[in-house]
């Protein structure tokens, strides 16, 4: 078992540590972490619409619209709240104003979801792509926003503002810019073009997101998790930057599965590891 140990300690040490330490990753998986107290309450009012009791279900049922109000504007729009955050902590590890870069990264999410005209309500934005179905979309449309307010950075493409200026002021007209070089291509290629960049980057990460809800999809991420733990390694912060949103991906479309009837939620908890997994069927335990 030592010899086991230090041989992970000799060729899995390293390249993880420089994986956990890669900027990229460090921000998706602070982006989405931040998220976690919103997830958490959400959860608790799906819980309180879904009881397990059909005497409970009967009980709330006249109010389950009511309850599942916070839910669908918590856990329900996750990668929207992720993709301030994935943003804000990219923009902030180049040094540049983190608020700017949140909302560069923000509008730039936003942007790849069209807003439909219902009448008489006028336009609505549909929250389906809002969840863990859009999370990678989010974290692709972070990158890009803030790789583009680096480069104008650095290459001075920014309106500067006076020394007396107060700095928010400052910051605001040097992402002016940058805003434009980031709405405008996601504009004609989603609007004018019509191509559908959800949809594109969600068949490019199906593959993925198919192995995942499978159960080496589970098992292999947590035996990696165990043994970088192992290794003095937070095994979470590196496996779970990457097969978080994987996770999270297959959570929500499970979650309105036949209104949730036949969803089995199973919090796996120890001391190495925290995770949500969902199965459609209890068969697959």
């Amino acid at each position: 078992m030592k010899t086991f140990f230090e041989l992970l300690e000799k060729y899995l040490l390293p390249p993880m540590t420089k994986l956990s330490e890669q900027r990229h990753l460090k921000a998706i998986r602070d982006g989405i972490v931040s998220t976690i107290p919103l997830i958490i309450v959400g959860s608790f009012f799906l819980v309180i619409a879904i009881p397990p009791s059909e005497t409970l279900k009967a009980l709330v049922k006249p109010y389950v619209t009511q309850i599942m109000f916070p839910y669908r504007l918590s856990m329900g729009i996750m990668a929207l709240y992720a993709s301030f955050g994935i943003a804000y902590n990219l923009a902030k590890s180049y040094k540049l104003d983190p608020l700017s870069g949140g909302s560069l990264g923000l509008a730039a999410f936003l942007l790849t979801n069209v807003p439909l005209n219902i009448d008489p309500q006028g336009w609505v934005l549909p929250l389906s792509n809002l969840g863990g179905s859009g999370m990678f979309v989010s974290i692709l449309m972070e990158i890009f926003a803030v790789e583009i307010y680096r480069f104008c950075k650095e290459k001075n493409l920014t309106i500067k503002m006076p020394k007396e200026v107060p700095t928010s002021v400052a910051n605001s007209f040097a992402a002016l810019i940058p805003a434009t070089l980031i709405i405008i291509p996601i504009w004609i290629i989603r609007d004018l073009l019509n191509f559908d960049i959800q949809e594109f980057i969600l068949n490019i990460f199906k593959p993925l997101v198919t192995a995942g809800n499978s159960l080496p999809g589970i098992v292999v991420p947590i035996l990696l998790i165990t043994l970088l733990w192992g290794c003095g390694i937070h095994g979470d912060s590196v496996v779970g930057t990457v097969a978080r949103p994987i996770w999270l991906a297959i959570l929500m479309p499970m979650l309105q599965h036949k209104q949730l009837d036949n969803l089995f939620l199973i919090l796996h908890q120890n001391h190495f590891s925290n995770g949500l997994y969902g199965l459609e069927d209890q068969e697959q335990l």
